[in-house]
């Protein structure tokens, strides 16, 4: 039986009883078993299908601009592979940063003119996103065909990541894809492909790398080597083939390093300080506490809790957020990695139940982008920093689950099965 036709148990007397600590618990959890079933079970209803029109037509809309206007993070990777196939060195790229690997995967890309890769990305990149939401709905045992699965599609309409992520025709969405992908084979123990999923994603752009540590934290040694071996050997067979690829290490990797903490669109700790005009000693300061308190998170959550997938999803969001954050730079859009999470709302014990969490959601994924930007400079400045404060909120809301008491026993939903 799937997890999401399964029921939970039903609580008898004794269990009552042995909860009775827990009432506030208890009735939430009562409560939330129903609305959860509403949510999770298949739903035809009039109420679905204008969820699921509403949904396609805001996709389509996002699609229509970014195919029509957009793509300037995809000029330089387009660029980058033509220059790989014409034998030049693709290094020499402006604003080209991405590893050696990403030229094996990208180089069709280089054979088409930019306008045509340009739209083939964006679809691909929509189509990425769509499949994202979709397997992370299934790591909590839900399908499309539930109101939650409708929700999703509204929402995947109206997130400000997946809006900028389209318009620049960033790779982003391939990334998310992978991640989801990754996050249900390790939910159901199936750790060696999970271990390729996240090999692929960082072989298309290395955003993810802190997250192979849920591979360490499960002690999948052979998991977590395989992850790392993807990307070096494609980087390998890539480096043999380019002109001075070597640039990579002399250039792309110090930029990257150092970054480009002054950038207005910085959303890091380094960015914030910076568009505050701040001490770098305060940057540097809250840097390593922000690394503390989410190591401390994790070793908590870890060890307190037995939730899975839920648990699962929440360090590896942790694990993400924590990464921007830290990181010498950061933009918006990187909120979209945070999709799994914000679906686990569905759970009744997800950290996202939380008002701290409904604040740092809508700051970083709230629509509302053109409102703030109508301040002019000052709306520009407040707006990214609306970002960063929402990625520390989360951490917050992520934090406080892992001091919260568990649900009672007879409550928790069973992991998915292999």
């Amino acid at each position: 039986m799937r997890p999401c036709e399964r029921g939970w148990p039903a609580r008898d007397s004794s269990a009552a009883q042995n909860t009775r600590g827990n009432a506030p618990w208890t009735r939430r959890s009562r409560f939330m078993t129903r609305y959860r079933s509403r949510l999770a079970a298949g739903d035809t209803s009039a109420a679905w299908m204008v969820l699921l029109v509403i949904g396609v037509a805001l996709l389509a809309a996002r699609l229509v601009l970014a195919m029509r206007y957009g793509g300037g993070d995809f000029q330089p990777v387009w660029a980058a592979c033509r220059a790989f196939l014409q034998h030049k060195t693709p290094y020499t790229v402006t604003l080209f940063v991405y590893p050696p690997s990403s030229l094996l995967l990208f180089a069709p890309f280089g054979l088409l003119g930019f306008p045509v890769a340009k739209i083939t990305i964006v679809l691909f990149d929509a189509a990425a996103i769509v499949l994202a939401a979709g397997v992370c709905l299934r790591i909590f045992g839900i399908g499309w065909r539930s109101a939650a699965g409708a929700i999703t599609l509204v929402g995947l309409g109206l997130l400000a990541p997946v809006t900028q992520t389209l318009y620049a025709a960033n790779v982003n969405g391939l990334v998310l894809a992978g991640e989801a992908a990754a996050l249900l084979a390790a939910a159901r123990q199936r750790w060696m492909l999970a271990g390729a999923f996240l090999g692929v994603t960082l072989a298309i752009k290395p955003i993810l790398l802190p997250v192979v540590l849920l591979l360490a934290f499960q002690a999948k040694w052979r998991a977590l080597v395989l992850s790392l071996a993807i990307p070096a050997v494609l980087s390998g067979v890539a480096l043999l083939l380019s002109v001075d690829g070597g640039l990579f290490f002399t250039r792309t990797i110090p930029f990257l390093i150092g970054g480009e903490g002054q950038s207005g669109e910085n959303i890091s700790l380094a960015g914030a300080a910076a568009a505050m005009s701040l001490p770098a000693w305060i940057a540097a300061f809250a840097r390593v506490l922000v690394l503390a308190g989410a190591a401390l998170i994790v070793w908590r959550h870890w060890r307190a809790s037995d939730r899975e997938p839920l648990r699962l999803v929440e360090i590896a969001s942790l694990i993400v957020i924590t990464t921007v954050l830290v990181a010498s730079f950061g933009w918006p859009y990187y909120g979209i990695y945070l999709l799994p999470l914000l679906i686990s709302l569905v759970d009744p014990a997800s950290a996202m139940r939380s008002w701290i969490a409904a604040i740092g959601i809508y700051a970083v994924g709230g629509p509302d982008l053109g409102l703030w930007l109508r301040g002019g400079h000052l709306g520009f400045v407040l707006l990214h920093l609306r970002f960063t404060l929402g990625f520390v909120l989360l951490v917050l809301a992520i934090g406080a689950r892992a001091r919260r008491p568990e649900l009672p026993a007879g409550d928790r939903r069973q992991g998915l099965p292999a």
